[in-house]
């Protein structure tokens, strides 16, 4: 466990509200270190973030600097200027004047005992912190291998400039990923398959490389009972391909035939920055709907959780949440890569449409069977994703 130590937090997002994966991560980090340690923070805030007047802060932080900068959106004037040059977008969007400005200010008023750097793209400052104090230790955690998501969104990308764009992103992306771990004293990955793979490129990383898993906030997800409404949800974020293709497949091949079959059946979408073509689905029996709401009043609203991702997943801490709250889990086989659930156990799971149209049809309406399945799953999750059991045996 990391106790009684002095730790400059850095994160490429500003960690609330904390509404999407990686800000939940930063968020339930942020919250367990600041229970043990005295913390400084150093992110990129946005403007919408901003009016928010920073009301988490005070609670973990003793000093915060920022730069008032949307990474989530992005900048032709940017990507223009790394085209023109030849250099990475992405590293120009993080690697700024200003953060490193922010970085050495804290460091000519504090002595850190660590520097835990979230994400490739701050990981990118890790030569430029040891060269200002040689003696700290820096921890970097890894939430994607950076290089190989952009490989494989390129690969299902059908535009062929924006193909190009994130193929070459992709090249530049596996040098700035690997070099700075050499700087670094621990290096996180979030699973177990990440690990082996930043291995076999970087062998020489094994005495620094551990899995740390994320730890799901089990204060906020507690137990609920189970709606008897036959309500099917689906929370992601619709400006990535692979959620807008999951959720096309699941109407087209899935949703509309049960629905025929049982007219009492309803299909929630909740996105953020959904296109036209996911919000042109909302009829009587799909309801799309903003993500406005606390994510608990969407899980309390699921009979059934879904997860009908066909191309590129990661551990996806919504589903850990959703399993948190005793909702039962219907997946297709790529999000369990990344994880050791047990079809008909404490998940359901297939590829085949078939099936999942059976599964759904056949349990919808079965409490004890959904019950059981759910009561598995809080159990798996409490076992495997708790922060104390996780970082009890970490030390930097």
């Amino acid at each position: 466990m990391i106790k009684d130590k002095r730790i400059l937090y850095i994160s490429p997002r500003y960690f609330f509200p904390a509404n999407d994966w990686a800000k939940i991560v930063f968020y339930n980090t942020i919250k367990q270190l600041a229970k043990y340690n005295r913390l400084d923070y150093i992110t990129n805030v946005s403007k919408e973030d901003f009016s928010i007047k920073f009301k988490e802060t005070s609670k973990y932080f003793d000093n915060f600097l920022y730069e008032i900068k949307d990474v989530s959106k992005q900048s032709f004037k940017d990507l223009f200027i790394s085209l023109l040059f030849q250099e990475s977008y992405f590293y120009k969007k993080y690697h700024t004047k200003a953060f490193s400005k922010m970085i050495k200010e804290r460091f000519s008023e504090n002595i850190y005992d660590v520097v835990w750097l979230e994400s490739a793209y701050c990981t990118v400052f890790a030569e430029e912190i040891k060269k200002i104090d040689p003696n700290v230790k820096i921890v970097s955690r890894s939430h994607n291998v950076e290089h190989l998501l952009l490989k494989r969104i390129a690969s299902e990308e059908k535009n062929s400039l924006k193909k190009y764009l994130i193929e070459r992103e992709a090249v530049f992306w596996e040098k700035f990923e690997m070099e700075p771990l050499k700087f670094v004293d621990k290096f996180f990955t979030i699973t177990q398959n990440d690990k082996d793979y930043f291995l076999k490129l970087a062998p020489e990383l094994a005495s620094k490389t551990e899995v740390l898993l994320p730890w799901v906030d089990f204060e906020k997800y507690k137990f609920t009972s189970l709606t008897k409404e036959k309500n099917l949800v689906f929370i992601w974020a619709m400006n990535y391909f692979p959620n807008i293709q999951a959720v096309e497949w699941f109407k087209q091949n899935i949703f509309d035939e049960i629905s025929l079959f049982d007219k009492k059946i309803k299909l929630y979408i909740i996105w953020k920055n959904a296109p036209k073509s996911i919000k042109n689905l909302a009829s009587d029996r799909i309801i799309v709907e903003d993500w406005k709401n606390k994510d608990t009043d969407y899980f309390n609203k699921s009979r059934i959780f879904i997860v009908p991702l066909l191309s590129w997943s990661w551990l996806k801490l919504k589903v850990l949440n959703a399993l948190a709250m005793w909702k039962p889990i219907l997946s297709t086989k790529i999000w369990l890569e990344w994880i050791s659930l047990i079809n008909n156990k404490n998940v359901f799971e297939s590829d085949d449409p078939e099936v999942w149209k059976t599964i759904i049809l056949q349990n919808i309406w079965k409490s004890e069977t959904l019950e059981n399945l759910a009561k598995n799953g809080r159990e798996f999750v409490e076992e495997n994703f708790s922060w104390e059991k996780n970082m009890k045996d970490i030390n930097v």
